[in-house]
């Protein structure tokens, strides 16, 4: 395991959006199992999503806002600078969110800024007010 760990550092710059939420998201979960969490793994693939947060879609940008909340319930530090990123980018996907996925991403933006992280609720204030946002329901 810490050999693939020692390699995210080498290939963060080479991820793409759903690759660098895997990560994360993998990184969480293998913390859940007792997993000892290489913190300049999370570091080297979290200072990618500045880069990549404007091209992540629905479902990454809520895998990554989850697995950031996550990573930080459990001690780890994660940039703020992307969590910046990534909130900031929520409220451009909304419109077309299913609504669980809605629900994990105001979830973790809650949790962030419950920890004192800065994040773009506002944001979210802004788009509901401006568009009258209709959430899409999931396909039955």
């Amino acid at each position: 395991m810490r050999a693939v760990s020692m390699q995210a550092p080498r290939v963060a710059g080479k991820m793409n959006p759903r690759t660098l939420s895997s990560t994360l998201w993998a990184k969480t979960r293998l913390a859940d199992k007792g997993v000892e969490v290489d913190a300049s793994t999370v570091r080297a693939v979290s200072e990618q999503v500045p880069r990549l947060a404007g091209k992540m879609n629905p479902q990454n940008l809520s895998k990554t806002l989850w697995a950031i909340t996550q990573l930080a319930d459990k001690g780890v530090v994660v940039d703020t600078v992307a969590v910046r990123a990534v909130s900031m980018q929520a409220p451009r996907v909304a419109g077309k969110t299913h609504t669980k996925t809605l629900s994990s991403m105001l979830w973790a933006i809650a949790k962030l800024a419950e920890k004192g992280m800065e994040v773009d609720v506002a944001a979210f204030q802004r788009r509901w007010q401006k568009d009258e946002l209709e959430i899409p329901n999931p396909k039955p």
